[in-house]
C-alpha cells in the first residue's frame, strides 16, 4: 500500500482543515468489482450516486466529509486519496466488473491502514476525526491462501477495539450481497463481530438503495456511538 499523500488528486491540502472545521468525517468505501457483481452492478452504481453521494453532498456536514474509494478483485486499487466529498464526481463510486477473484481481506487491510494513518495525521494537527469504513462484497476471500491478510486485518481490528479514544468515533459496516457466501465467517476471520457490523441482503435495487441510505445518514449524523460498533 502506498502512503496516503500519493493519492490526493484534487487541489486540496488537509493542512487547511483546521482553519475550516472542528471535526472531519473520513469515509472509506471498499467495493467488490469481481465478475460476480455483474448481476447487480448497475443497481449498485445507481444507488451509490443517487442515494449515498446525494445524502453526503447534501447533509449539513458536507464541508467536513472526506471520501476515499478502494476497489478489489484479485487486485486492490485505490481510486484516489481522501478528497472532499463535494469535489468528487457523482460517478466516483461507480464499479465495473473485472478480474477473476476476490481479495477481500487485502482490500480491507489496506482500507484500515489508510484510514488509520490519515486519521492519526489529522489528529496530530489538532483536528477531531470520525471514521467509517464501509465494505460491500458478494463473495468470500479466495486469495488469502496462507491466511496472512486476514491475520493482519484481525490485528488492526483488535488495535482499534482497544483504542478507547476512538470507540465512539470509528465504525466498520459490511454489506454482504446475495446468499451464497458465508459472510459471517469472513467477518469472524477479520476479527469483526457480524452481529454488530454485518447486513446481508439480496441483490435487489430496493435493498441496495435502502442499505446505502441508512449508512450514509448514519455517517452524516453528528451523534457518536457509545460502544464498539464492530
Amino acid at each position: 500500500m502506498e502512503g496516503f499523500q500519493n493519492f490526493n488528486t484534487t487541489n486540496f491540502s488537509p493542512l487547511t482543515l483546521a482553519n475550516n472545521t472542528q471535526a472531519v468525517i473520513l469515509v472509506t468505501l471498499v467495493l467488490d468489482v469481481s465478475p460476480s457483481i455483474s448481476n447487480y452492478a448497475q443497481q449498485m452504481n445507481t444507488a451509490a450516486e443517487e442515494v449515498f453521494l446525494h445524502e453526503l453532498k447534501g447533509c449539513h456536514r458536507k464541508n467536513d466529509i472526506l471520501v476515499k474509494c478502494i476497489t478489489f478483485c484479485e487486485n486492490v486499487e485505490h481510486k484516489s486519496g481522501f478528497s472532499p466529498v463535494l469535489s468528487v464526481p457523482d460517478s466516483y463510486f461507480e464499479v465495473r466488473p473485472t478480474g477473476g477473484a476476490t481479495a477481500l481481506y487485502r482490500a480491507v487491510k489496506e482500507a484500515l491502514e489508510s484510514t488509520i494513518t490519515y486519521r492519526e495525521d489529522l489528529e496530530n494537527q489538532g483536528i477531531d476525526v470520525r471514521s467509517c469504513v464501509y465494505i460491500i462484497t458478494d463473495g468470500e476471500d479466495n486469495q488469502d491462501r496462507n491466511g496472512k491478510d486476514s491475520r493482519d486485518v484481525k490485528a488492526l481490528v483488535a488495535k482499534l477495539k482497544s483504542k478507547e479514544a476512538w470507540i465512539s468515533t470509528f465504525t466498520i459496516n459490511m454489506l454482504g450481497v446475495g446468499q451464497d457466501a458465508n459472510f459471517r465467517s469472513a467477518c469472524i476471520d477479520m476479527g469483526l463481530n457480524p452481529d454488530k457490523c454485518l447486513d446481508t441482503i439480496s441483490s435487489s435495487a430496493k435493498e441496495i438503495r435502502n442499505h446505502m441510505g441508512v449508512v450514509s445518514q448514519s455517517i452524516s449524523s453528528s451523534s457518536p456511538n457509545t460502544v464498539v460498533q464492530f
